[in-house]
């Protein structure tokens, strides 16, 4: 009788799978009736393949740098709609240039000290949330200046754009040395 659920259970066939992350925490009375299967961590190479693919236009959508069809940095066509607030503004007020999987490799080798990519996207994340606060700023610094008649150049024109290029000094800059 299993004491938990109150019924007669026979777990003689079953198969049972469990994840750990360290084997020296766990009891060697269990270690010594386990299966121990040990599973390597991604390479610099996949990590930074699932960095530049998945995880940063996952955090640029996510902050409202890139539509929701992932479809360039500009202007609202057809993704999200607008959200009553500025969103389709701060798309259109940032070029984001493109992230090179060196540097996503520097900022898992350097940021990152786990075998998955959890650390990666957090620091991915930053990385954004950094840019969007400057991109926000800046917009409503032009609101500000537009209101009070000193501005001429219309934020959506390419020349009002802020450019964000990401390299290693800027990454050092928003994550620390």
């Amino acid at each position: 009788v299993d004491h938990y659920v109150g019924h007669p259970l026979d777990l003689s066939e079953c198969f049972f799978i469990a994840t750990a992350n360290s084997l020296q925490s766990m009891p060697p009375a269990l270690r010594d009736r386990l299966e121990i299967v040990q599973l390597s961590a991604y390479s610099p190479a996949e990590k930074a393949a699932i960095g530049v693919t998945h995880l940063w236009p996952k955090q640029l959508r996510k902050h409202g740098l890139l539509e929701a069809g992932g479809h360039g940095h500009g202007g609202d066509k057809g993704g999200r709609g607008d959200r009553g607030g500025s969103a389709s503004s701060v798309k259109e007020a940032a070029s984001i240039g493109a992230l090179a999987p060196e540097l996503v490799e520097f900022v898992a080798e350097h940021y990152t000290r786990e075998a998955g990519v959890r650390q990666l996207e957090r620091c991915l994340a930053t990385i954004c949330r950094h840019i969007a606060c400057k991109v926000a700023l800046d917009i409503e610094k032009q609101q500000e200046a537009r209101s009070l008649g000193n501005l001429q150049v219309s934020s959506s024109s390419p020349g009002s754009r802020l450019k964000f290029l990401l390299n290693q000094s800027l990454v050092e800059e928003i994550l620390g040395p």
